[in-house]
């Protein structure tokens, strides 16, 4: 879940595209519903990079007021909180 602008980078262009404007502008980002995830990385300001095997990326920064993004997977879910911070759940 991305709640805010985020960057969507492919090897022609990078784009900001914004999940509360226009859906019909999100179309580049949701082709990557069923990619492949190649890599994920969170960092401690709350910025989260998202690699896909196809060289294709989306970044997201921390928002002031609100999650900026969630991230679940098999036993796991991060979230950016407001203002920036990271928080990581697993299951056991």
């Amino acid at each position: 879940m991305i709640a805010g602008p985020f960057r969507y980078r492919s090897a022609r262009t990078v784009r900001v595209l914004d999940p509360q404007g226009p859906r019909s502008a999100l179309g580049p980002a949701l082709n990557l519903v069923g990619a492949a995830v190649a890599a994920a990385q969170v960092f401690r300001d709350g910025d989260l990079t998202v690699s896909f095997a196809d060289d294709r990326s989306l970044e997201v920064s921390p928002l002031e007021r609100f999650e900026a993004w969630q991230v679940t997977g098999p036993g796991f879910l991060a979230v950016c909180r407001p203002g920036g911070e990271p928080s990581v759940w697993l299951s056991v």
